[in-house]
């Protein structure tokens, strides 16, 4: 299921966001992810958020931007300080804007180096849950 949000230039923006579980270092996820879908993760700014604590803390993030399909895709590292059932989840990955993220969902979950991949459904439960914020729309998940 997309998620989809006005974004902030008043077009829709379809967000899918993946929960994945793998030993693999960020670097050679996002180079394993390029090496399966022809991509070019690269090393990208960190995401820094604040805990309940009011800690910083920083996610190391790779992305890619297609200026061709207008698709964007973030992997980001999840720290393992959080509860139990986010324990078992290495990596969120966000896909914005693509047409084929049913496919791609497949794909991941055939790679040897995946041991857990699923997509995340906004619930009346978890829209407080902020996995990713992008300031420049109103489109929190």
């Amino acid at each position: 299921m997309k998620l989809k949000v006005e974004a902030g230039n008043g077009g829709i923006e379809q967000i899918t966001v993946l929960a994945v579980t793998s030993y693999e270092p960020i670097y050679r996820l996002a180079w394993l992810f390029n090496q399966q879908f022809g991509w070019n993760l690269a090393e990208s700014e960190a995401l820094c958020a604040m805990n309940e604590n009011n800690d910083l803390q920083y996610f190391p993030v790779y992305a890619w931007s297609d200026n061709e399909s207008g698709a964007n895709l973030y992997l980001v590292q999840h720290s393992e300080e959080q509860g139990t059932l986010m324990r078992i989840v290495n990596y969120w990955f966000r896909l914005e804007n693509t047409e084929n993220a049913s496919d791609i969902i497949q794909k991941i979950k055939t790679m040897t180096e995946i041991m857990y991949v699923q997509e995340m459904k906004p619930t009346s439960q978890n829209k407080k849950t902020v996995i990713f914020r992008n300031p420049l729309y109103n489109n929190n998940l």
